[in-house]
């Protein structure tokens, strides 16, 4: 049995084949490749995927210098795409004007997806690929199964991929490369992929929707245009004094959230040792299973319930500032894009949150620490002063 047909070993018989009149071809085993290459190509178990048919000549015996006529029709799709010309390969293969297949050929320009040097419109179309990606910052996302591209404001709006050999040669790669590297600076990237998909919203609404990813390729320097515009207007507005203004009103949010997270349990840290004190004071000797005895059990079980709910509410408390420190953690990011070559307009105020919610933590640990100390000494006060429970323990 033979070994299994790759698109790589289909190649060799691409590239010598001459087309014949009507829909068959010329092929001229002229050394070893070519004939190792249609031995594979027909053999049984290979006849199905390679799309090649003998329909004149002995493929059972194949030699230097035999003449065959040829039936080839696409491989296995899984193999790769074969293509009369780059016009069949962009409009018949799904997929294809949205990612480049990996393996086709194209038999009127002899060309292999994987051939260096790359022929012009290959090139073109790979461009075209990029301004795709490009403008699929922006999307919401790419429907690759329907080619296209789909964004939402005020409703679904939807730019389909539908581009030929024209548009291809069309894109001018010069505005295209602006546009690129405009968009793609990482200073301020965030909003400027809110204005590609905003502006070219608003420039394609009254396009008919077939032919807006056309008009689009015919008015990229339009596009770049209305986002430089754009673009100037939003700098002018977002000065360096502002950005630092909406640093400082963060951070006086976040210490606000923190100061009113520490402020709920500071009438139960003023409560531990008043409360402690006044339960201990009320707890008496007693030597027998009276009613001394159920009224120092009683007080003790009440300073136990006490504690219990202090550090039930320490640990919500601990999870509230567990919360405040991941946005915290999320807008230090927000702000280091926005400020990343002047990061000393955010850092100090960070540093006054982070070094804030650190003594608040501190503040919780301490609060706990002290709860369990009062409950541990009110433990050891209820049992030297309830004799029977002594016993039961010593």
């Amino acid at each position: 049995m033979a070994k299994r047909i790759k698109f790589v070993d289909l190649l060799p018989i691409y590239r010598a084949m001459e087309k014949t009149p009507g829909s068959l071809y010329r092929l001229e085993i002229t050394n070893d490749i070519l004939r190792s290459a249609l031995a594979l190509a027909v053999d049984d178990s290979n006849v199905d995927e390679s799309g090649i048919t003998v329909r004149q000549g002995d493929y059972e015996n194949i030699n230097l210098g035999d003449v065959f006529i040829l039936a080839v029709d696409q491989p296995r799709l899984g193999l790769g795409i074969l293509a009369e010309n780059f016009s069949k390969y962009i409009t018949s293969t799904t997929g294809a004007r949205v990612k480049e297949r990996d393996n086709y050929y194209l038999i009127d320009d002899a060309f292999s997806s994987s051939d260096q040097p790359v022929i012009t419109i290959v090139n073109r179309y790979r461009r075209v690929l990029r301004l795709i990606g490009l403008i699929n910052e922006s999307a919401h996302y790419l429907d690759s199964a329907k080619e296209e591209l789909v964004f939402y404001k005020d409703g679904r709006f939807v730019v389909p991929l539908v581009y030929g050999v024209q548009e291809i040669n069309a894109l001018e790669f010069s505005v295209f490369e602006l546009l690129e590297r405009f968009v793609l600076d990482p200073y301020h990237k965030e909003q400027k992929v809110k204005m590609l998909g905003e502006n070219l919203i608003e420039m394609l609404s009254m396009i008919p929707v077939n032919q807006r990813f056309s008009h689009l390729i015919s008015q990229l320097g339009d596009l770049y245009s209305r986002l430089q515009a754009g673009y100037n207007l939003f700098a002018s507005d977002y000065t360096y004094e502002k950005a630092v203004t909406e640093v400082h009103a963060f951070k006086v949010d976040v210490i606000t959230k923190i100061h009113k997270a520490i402020t709920d349990i500071q009438a139960q840290v003023l409560g531990i040792p008043i409360a402690t004190f006044i339960a201990l004071s009320q707890l008496k000797k007693t030597t027998a299973l009276n009613a001394q005895f159920a009224a120092n059990t009683v007080i003790f079980f009440g300073v136990l319930v006490f504690c219990l709910l202090l550090i039930g509410f320490l640990v919500n408390q601990y999870a509230t500032l567990g919360t405040i420190n991941q946005e915290v953690l999320r807008q230090r990011k927000v702000f280091e894009k926005r400020f990343e070559t002047k990061q000393v307009a955010y850092l100090g105020e960070f540093a006054a949150i982070t070094k804030r919610l650190r003594w608040q933590y501190a503040a919780v640990y301490s609060v706990a620490i002290l709860d369990v100390l009062m409950f541990c000494g009110s433990a050891v006060y209820y049992v030297v002063h309830t004799r029977p429970i002594y016993d039961i323990l010593f």
